[in-house]
């Protein structure tokens, strides 16, 4: 029996790996402060199992636990009247309550009958993203602050499980902040590579280098080892990647949606392949505390960040740095296809020595990035190259952009293209400190430059499409 098949289900008992000191502070934090917390995190990084596993450390009979998810509900007043019903009603818990107001009393009356009799009650509220489409968010939201806002009065604690920040679900749930003043946040990332050693111990019929491959895979993601490891136990071998590509692109298309949602996505794309030029503060932070900001330049792990670096060709991941850079690159293309017809490149490869590096070199990058994701391999050679391979393509053939737009001459161009060569290799590997506010500002301010002289000259493409067909030798 495969002992990894249970992978994306809720890990209890020997399943159940690592996570202590998670584990430790909800404890301390729940039943010892009788305070509330959230346990926050992307999906699939174990937070459920977390949630689960704090139920049962409850110090003794006196506590009171259960669990509700909060997106089979559709409001507060039926989550506050399942919490009543459920945990802490012995026998009639009285009539159905007409609104969220109403479930808040009966639910406090109980909650005061229970801190007579020396009981104490912990509730985690799974899902708690779900808030967020509640008809009735701004008062539950207010309502809940209330039960557990003081424990010596109304002795409930609850653990919220979200994806967001809870000060995010409550502003775009009810444009307020107040049940988060009460909720200390857990950030949850990756395993290190000790729990994922001792998930592998699971079988002692994994292969040798099981545990590295789910590692190098997964980075520690819990939910992708487990599955890696059910891949590699049932196919006996840790060659599983054609096994798993499915999987892995499947789980970063969810986080890349998510990120998206909460304008991370872009900032992570500058955070881990450069240039890092509008990144906010509290973007940054949120990434280090999702467990994105990986090691050795990776996000997450190597395939998910060639993941991210594939998404970054077709999408507008760079910010303006990153328009201006597809600008040049397309109107490298156009011009040098209408001079040379679409074997361009090969062409120019024979011509000049440097070009040809540009094209080894670039050629590199794709056959990297097909190995993870084989639609790769059938992105043009030019998305791989960087402004300094631009401009010496340009200037290899100035002949044929000398006809673009006479006022902005070869001075414009390298000035610029060099100006974001510079700042690329510094930013992505992350020593943005190095390079001053004001080289930032002049980069951006040519980003823009460049891009309105590309579709001025793209506008234009009829008149210079004849005037280098005059131009070619008869």
């Amino acid at each position: 029996m495969n002992p990894f098949s249970a992978y994306g289900t809720i890990a209890s008992s020997n399943r159940f790996v690592g996570r202590e000191s998670e584990c430790s502070y909800l404890r301390e934090r729940l039943y010892e402060a009788g305070s509330s917390a959230a346990l926050v995190g992307l999906s699939r990084m174990g937070k459920s199992s977390i949630a689960a596993r704090v139920l049962d450390l409850a110090p003794d009979q006196s506590w009171i636990t259960g669990r509700v998810n909060v997106a089979t509900a559709t409001s507060g007043q039926e989550v506050l009247r399942e919490i009543h019903t459920s945990f802490l009603a012995a026998g009639d818990a009285g009539p159905e309550p007409a609104d969220v107001y109403a479930a808040y009393r009966q639910l406090r009356a109980a909650l005061l009958q229970a801190r007579g009799q020396g009981r104490r009650v912990m509730i985690v509220l799974d899902e708690f993203d779900a808030v967020r489409h509640y008809p009735d968010a701004r008062a539950f939201l207010n309502l809940l602050r209330e039960l557990v806002y003081d424990p010596s009065r109304l002795p409930m604690a609850v653990l919220a499980v979200a994806r967001r920040s809870i000060d995010h679900i409550e502003v775009e749930a009810a444009d307020i902040s107040t049940f988060a003043g009460v909720c200390d946040s857990l950030y949850l990332g990756p395993m290190g590579r000790p729990e994922i050693d001792s998930m592998a111990a699971r079988s002692a019929d994994l292969p040798a280098g099981s545990s590295q491959a789910a590692w190098d895979h997964s980075g520690g993601q819990p939910f992708l080892s487990e599955l890696i490891f059910s891949r590699i136990f049932g196919q006996r071998t840790v060659d599983i990647e054609d096994y798993i590509r499915a999987d892995l692109t499947s789980y970063f298309v969810k986080v890349r949606e998510f990120l998206e949602k909460e304008r991370l996505w872009f900032a992570l794309v500058q955070l881990t392949l450069g240039p890092v030029l509008d990144v906010q503060l509290e973007q940054r932070a949120l990434i280090d505390r999702y467990g994105l900001s990986g090691q050795n330049g990776y996000a997450l792990s190597e395939d998910f960040t060639a993941y991210l670096r594939f998404s970054a060709l077709e999408l507008d991941a760079w910010g303006i740095f990153g328009v201006a850079e597809r600008a040049v690159r397309e109107l490298v293309t156009e011009v040098l296809a209408v001079q040379y017809g679409q074997g361009w490149l090969e062409l120019l490869s024979g011509r000049h020595k440097q070009i040809a590096g540009i094209v080894a070199d670039a050629a590199k990058r794709r056959a990297q990035d097909a190995r993870k994701f084989p639609a790769a391999a059938d992105q043009p050679l030019l998305d791989y190259s960087y402004p300094g391979d631009l401009w010496v393509l340009m200037s290899a053939e100035w002949h044929s952009f000398s006809l673009l737009e006479p006022r902005k001459g070869k001075d414009f161009w390298r000035t610029r293209l060099v100006s974001l060569s510079e700042i690329r290799a510094p930013l992505a590997h992350h020593r943005d400190d190095v390079v001053p506010d004001q080289k930032k500002a002049l980069v951006s301010m040519y980003c823009r430059e460049l891009d309105e002289a590309v579709t001025e000259c793209l506008a234009r493409r009829a008149d210079w499409v004849v005037d280098a067909e005059q131009a070619k030798p008869r």
